[in-house]
């Protein structure tokens, strides 16, 4: 990716775990704005996944492989892209999964608050039971591998509202 001078280049890496936990990872970091705690409820809103089972990982290269760092309100405006689609992708990703578990194939299956299941019916599976380990199957031969997880690395251009 090409990235042109004074553009912040972003990156976010999102896990489910099957322990019951998500790792979010981000280059973005709190100096004092409250980054753990809005970053993790925008990924409790979207995936379902209770806000006291996301750790949420930064400061730290051996996690971290891009970040433009914290600059004024930038960055909860970013993050709503770099953490929507990530948590979009895992939330596809899981529905071919639980199509494969729930046996009525992937677009039967509704995802809501945390829980895949099927339309109509009282049938379900939690995004912690879709994230175990992978399972083969002839209606789960495609993105059914691997772990529940995704990631945005992108540059994005600063807006500044307060100028209109």
């Amino acid at each position: 990716m090409e990235i042109t001078w004074g553009v912040p280049r972003e990156r976010t890496k999102i896990t489910v775990l099957p322990e019951g936990r998500a790792e979010l990872v981000m280059g973005t970091m709190a100096s004092e704005q409250g980054h753990e705690t809005s970053f993790a409820r925008l990924v409790t809103e979207w995936t379902g996944v209770p806000f006291d089972s996301i750790d949420y990982l930064a400061r730290d290269t051996a996690w971290v492989a891009a970040g433009g760092g914290s600059h004024s309100g930038r960055s909860t405006k970013l993050a709503t892209t770099i953490i929507g689609q990530p948590t979009d992708e895992i939330i596809a990703k899981g529905r071919k999964i639980a199509g494969h578990l729930l046996e009525p194939g992937e677009p039967d299956i509704e995802f809501v608050e945390g829980h895949y299941g099927i339309a109509g019916t009282d049938r379900e599976i939690g995004l912690f039971e879709v994230a175990r380990p992978p399972r083969r199957g002839p209606t789960c031969r495609q993105n059914c591998g691997g772990p529940l997880a995704a990631m945005s690395d992108q540059a994005l251009v600063a807006s500044f509202p307060y100028g209109t």
